[in-house]
């Protein structure tokens, strides 16, 4: 058998609940340390170490105090904390009611930038922009 049809024919890794549940129990406090995303990485940060949270601002907001530990690499000369807090919206553009989403992730900065600014895309695939969230409507 041929390399290449091996490979295709090998199924994804998945765990089953009950062995996630165990494991998940066992577990004990790590740090958390997650690679940042490479300037030369371009496209998609789905298979990079991000962290997805969506429903409510209430859901978002009680997890977010729980991974305070992701604060610490704002101050890292090397690294931008990247952070996308928003409101979810359809397939017509239209914000859905009480539904967000919020990614926190981990980027290389890039070196002698200059007056130039870096302009990411976010998972929708629009620019962030400087533009500031009224967290008077997900903070209760």
């Amino acid at each position: 058998m041929e390399f290449k049809v091996w490979l295709e024919e090998q199924e994804a890794w998945k765990a089953k609940k009950s062995d996630v549940l165990q494991f998940w129990r066992m577990l004990r406090e790590l740090p958390i340390f997650p690679k940042p995303i490479s300037v030369r990485h371009r496209g998609s940060a789905y298979t990079q170490d991000t962290i997805r949270i969506t429903g409510t601002s209430d859901f978002i907001n009680s997890i977010l105090s729980r991974v305070k530990d992701f604060l610490r690499f704002r101050d890292n000369p090397g690294i931008e904390l990247d952070v996308d807090y928003r409101q979810i919206v359809d397939k017509y553009d239209r914000p859905v009611p009480s539904k967000y989403v919020c990614y926190i992730r981990l980027r290389e900065k890039k070196k002698d930038l200059g007056d130039k600014k870096l302009d990411f895309l976010s998972p929708s695939g629009k620019k962030f922009t400087d533009k500031k969230l009224d967290f008077s409507t997900v903070l209760k």
